[in-house]
């Protein structure tokens, strides 16, 4: 399982206008999972350039913005495996991957076990 911890104290310091910038990042990417979201669409969203809002993303979320829509993708397609009975295939694609391959791959560098035996353990529990 993947988190993403965000003291957003910290970001109040920085001021309002970035903290709602990178709520707006988070949403954007949320939102269009199933499709490319360049990291220019998300500097425009932000109202930053693209190297902007890759200091301001390190900073945030300890991440680059490719790093975090990954992270986005892969929490989503967590969720799905855990709470629901959705084919692998289904959410694959529904997380932005262009296939079940892709995605296993992808799922298992990160997790350490591929998306099925994921489901399989959690359900287990």
């Amino acid at each position: 399982v993947v988190a993403l911890s965000v003291d957003l104290h910290r970001g109040e310091q920085e001021g309002s206008d970035a903290v709602e910038a990178m709520a707006l990042v988070a949403e954007l990417a949320r939102d269009h999972l199933s499709r490319t979201v360049e990291v220019s669409e998300l500097a425009a969203i932000a109202g930053m350039s693209v190297s902007q809002l890759e200091r301001r993303m390190r900073r945030t979320f300890g991440l680059s913005p490719g790093q975090f829509l990954l992270r986005v993708r892969v929490d989503e397609a967590t969720r799905r495996l855990v709470e629901t009975d959705e084919t692998l295939p289904a959410i694959a694609v529904d997380c932005g991957w262009y296939d079940q391959s892709a995605f296993t791959r992808q799922f298992t560098r990160l997790a350490g076990c591929t998306p099925g035996e994921f489901r399989s353990r959690s359900r287990r529990r």
